[in-house]
């Protein structure tokens, strides 16, 4: 499922994304590959906040589309 689906407060894992080179390098960056843990802690006019680690960090909706998790 897309991760802007995905529900508030349940960790999930990072299957794949189908973005842009230059955005997976910021995600990769920041933490966020496939096979990582991240949980959901908050939606804000449609953006996401999520936690990997100890490290929150925003989502735009545009890009939670293309991120897969499980």
């Amino acid at each position: 499922m897309p991760l802007i689906i995905a529900p508030i407060g349940k960790s999930v894992k990072v299957l794949k994304y189908s973005i842009d080179e230059g955005s997976e390098k910021r995600l990769r960056d920041l933490g966020l590959v496939p096979g990582c843990q991240i949980a959901v802690v908050q939606e804000c006019a449609g953006d996401i906040i999520v936690q990997i680690k100890d490290a929150r960090i925003a989502i735009n909706k545009t890009l939670a589309r293309k991120i897969f998790v499980a």
